[in-house]
C-alpha cells in the first residue's frame, strides 16, 4: 500500500499533530514508522538517527561504528514513487530504492544473499541533490 493511504487509511493523527508537522512532516513520520516495522519484521537491526546535523556527519558517525548501510529519508521520498537512498559504506555508492522493498533489500544484503554489485545492477544510482540557488 503507498505511504500516502497509509496516511489516510491507517494512521489517524490529532488535528494538532497535523498542523504542527504539515503534510510534508506527517508523510516523513509515516514512511519513517513503515520502514522501521517492516525492518523489524524482517529481523533486521537498525536504529534511527534523528539528530542534528549534516548528512555528511550523520554518515561519518555510522561509518566510524562499522554500520555497513544507511538508509536515508529525504525530500525525494516524499516524491511518487516513494523511494529512499541506500548507502554502502566501503564504497559510499548509493541507490534509490522503493520504500517497500527496502527490508527486503537490506535483509538480503546483511544475511550474504545478495552481494552489493548487484543491488547496484538493478536500481538506479543515486545522484547528490543539487543544492538551491544563491
Amino acid at each position: 500500500m503507498p505511504v500516502a493511504a497509509k496516511i489516510d487509511r491507517e494512521m489517524r493523527y490529532p488535528q494538532e499533530l497535523i498542523e504542527k508537522l504539515g503534510s510534508q512532516g506527517l508523510l516523513y513520520m509515516c514512511v519513517d514508522r513503515q520502514m522501521a516495522s517492516e525492518l523489524t519484521g524482517s529481523d533486521v537491526s537498525h536504529k534511527v538517527d534523528d539528530s542534528s546535523g549534516s548528512i555528511g556527519r550523520r554518515y561519518a558517525r555510522t561509518d566510524e561504528i562499522a554500520i555497513p548501510y544507511g538508509i536515508t529519508i529525504d525530500f525525494d521520498t516524499l516524491k511518487e514513487p516513494h523511494t529512499v537512498t541506500l548507502r554502502e559504506r566501503d564504497s559510499m555508492a548509493q541507490v534509490r530504492i522503493p520504500v517497500n522493498e527496502i527490508a527486503d533489500v537490506v535483509r538480503r544484503l546483511a544475511s550474504g544473499k545478495s552481494l552489493w554489485t548487484e543491488i547496484e545492477a538493478k536500481y538506479p544510482k543515486f545522484e547528490q541533490q543539487e543544492s538551491s540557488a544563491k
